[in-house]
């Protein structure tokens, strides 16, 4: 699967806690490349008060991807790449970010990202 792939089976998914929320889409993507899922042995999670509680434990998404990824310069970034933006992971494609908003996917500005981590 391509990260192209990836994104367009997920255009119009709905955001849902635990499913396709930021931090599942983000390690889906790095789940299917690096076959590495970070998330296993915390899933599931249903609501938004959860996912913190889980993502505190880790460190915050900063100390999980950090731990488990190498912290890279945005600039050096490539498509598949993870940041985050505002407490949101998002991945890096082509010259936009890409996460999961309510409707479906949203696509910001990748010079919004000022970090990012590679695996």
């Amino acid at each position: 699967m391509t990260l192209a792939d990836y994104i367009t089976e997920r255009l119009q998914t709905p955001f849902t806690w635990g499913e396709h929320d930021c931090v599942c889409f983000a390690i889906g993507w790095l789940s299917i490349v690096a076959m590495e899922d970070l998330l296993a042995p915390y899933r599931p999670w249903t609501t938004g008060k959860q996912a913190a509680r889980i993502i505190k434990k880790l460190g915050g998404l900063e100390g999980l991807f950090d731990a488990n990824l190498k912290r890279i310069h945005p600039n050096f970034a490539q498509d598949g790449d993870i940041t985050l933006v505002d407490g949101t992971a998002y991945l890096f494609s082509g010259s936009h970010i890409v996460g999961p908003g309510i409707e479906g996917l949203i696509f910001k500005n990748r010079m919004e990202a000022t970090c990012a981590w590679s695996y």
